[in-house]
């Protein structure tokens, strides 16, 4: 039988000495090394994935229709800007889509009316 050589990933023949480590944030890896090692913390994180998937699907429901990958990042981005902040900055209470809803239209209403002004 012959055997499978494995192939090395080179460039100009010569091996990469490149790791993920190179390419990701040191606290990408950290939060990822915790949620490998710590059953309780891997359960928070799928619970709030769920809620911020529930969070979507609202919004999708007030939108009527998908979003689009726009409407998606704003949504996340007015999350991150008003949602409630634990001491390192990060969000610990996803806002309720209504809430999002509301922040999201008077956000774009206020674009427009910076438009209707410069177009005049």
């Amino acid at each position: 039988m012959e055997k499978k050589s494995k192939r090395k990933i080179t460039k100009n023949n010569k091996k990469c000495q490149h790791t993920l480590a190179d390419f990701l944030p040191k606290d990408v890896i950290e939060e990822f090394i915790e949620f490998k090692n710590n059953p309780g913390y891997k359960e928070e994180c799928e619970e709030a994935d769920e809620e911020l998937m529930g969070i979507l699907e609202d919004f999708e429901g007030l939108l009527g229709r998908e979003m689009t990958r726009y409407e998606h990042d704003k949504v996340i981005a007015i999350m991150r800007k008003y949602g409630p902040k634990d001491k390192d900055g990060d969000v610990f209470v996803f806002l309720p889509a209504e809430t999002v809803w509301e922040i999201f239209c008077l956000e774009r209403e206020e674009k427009w009316d910076h438009w209707e002004e410069f177009l005049k």
